[in-house]
């Protein structure tokens, strides 16, 4: 796995290939925006229904 390789400069792990541990990032921020929209749209769509019966 490329995005994960690191080494240590002065005692402190730092990564080699900034690039994948940014696209990475962008992944992670993706999958945490769909989660939310989803309990979002879920959460609008128990509370609808409560209300109109």
């Amino acid at each position: 796995m490329r995005f994960l390789k690191t080494g240590k400069v002065g005692g402190v792990a730092v990564f080699k290939n900034w690039r994948s541990v940014g696209e990475l990032g962008v992944y992670r921020w993706l999958v945490l925006s769909l989660i939310a929209y989803i309990l979002a749209h879920w959460a609008y769509l128990l509370i609808a229904t409560t209300r109109s019966t």
